[in-house]
């Protein structure tokens, strides 16, 4: 029988990795470290795959994990998946939602309150997974289907990937709200054997975690690429245009992204 995927899934915070006192890019490194992948699943487009896209089309974080896996000479394999229509189709449902809808999901303000403040183990929590779930299933009930989809076609390139890996170590990394779907799906995976965050992550040990000077350095000339290719898209119009203030939003946020990875 040939060995199993050591499989873990990490939770992402985007932006807020920013702004969260207690699960910031400090921690989010150190768990690269701590973990140790020999490879890594990531939410960059199968399309779009290299390092100056992936912070433009995925969250800005991956800078930093495309910085390490250089580093350590891992590969880091493209999972996500949407397109324009599907952006369209997702703002539509949004425009839909009902101002009934809009204050049962603000009375469930668990998860976005310890979105905001909570530390990466509080995060990761079987507690915090189970209010996500809840929240997806009132919008599934709702008829907000487009997570569903998108999803659907995450888990099925994570499958892809998983299954051309035999005995790897193996770091899935997307946005907390990607994590409780993609977890459920590798449960009933028999090639995988699932990891828990809490099993392998040392609050500890992120305490006093010191960034290398080669992923900073990496990190940064990861995000200066991201910031001219997305200039790039816009001025080529390579995005189209109903969709151009969407992404025009990002550009100042590498700037700011760059400072605090210079800090770090």
């Amino acid at each position: 029988m040939a060995s199993k995927n050591k499989v873990s899934t990490l939770g992402t915070l985007h932006d807020i990795f920013l702004s969260n006192p207690n699960f910031g890019l400090k921690e989010f490194t150190s768990a690269l470290y701590q973990f140790k992948p020999d490879v890594i699943l990531s939410e960059v487009l199968t399309e779009n795959s290299n390092a100056a896209d992936a912070s433009i089309d995925g969250g800005i974080e991956q800078s930093i994990v495309y910085a390490y896996a250089k580093e350590n000479s891992i590969p880091v394999k493209a999972t996500d998946w949407f397109d324009e229509d599907f952006i369209r189709q997702m703002e539509e449902e949004n425009s839909r939602a009902t101002p009934e809808l809009i204050n049962t999901l603000e009375a469930m303000s668990v998860y976005r309150d310890i979105f905001k403040t909570g530390t990466l183990l509080e995060l990761h929590s079987e507690k915090t997974l189970d209010n996500v779930r809840e929240i997806y299933k009132v919008l599934e009930d709702n008829g907000l289907m487009s997570s569903r989809k998108r999803n659907d076609r995450i888990v099925k390139n994570i499958k892809n990937e998983l299954d051309a890996l035999k005995g790897q170590r193996v770091l899935i990394i997307y946005g907390m709200d990607h994590k409780f779907f993609i977890d459920d799906h590798l449960k009933s995976m028999d090639s995988v054997e699932l990891l828990t965050v809490q099993s392998w992550f040392r609050h500890e040990i992120a305490q006093s975690f010191k960034i290398s000077e080669n992923v900073r350095r990496d990190a940064i000339e990861n995000l200066k690429a991201s910031e001219s290719t997305l200039e790039l898209r816009l001025k080529e119009q390579k995005i189209a245009k109903d969709l151009h203030e969407r992404f025009q939003i990002k550009l100042p946020r590498f700037q700011v992204w760059m400072s605090s990875i210079k800090e770090m």
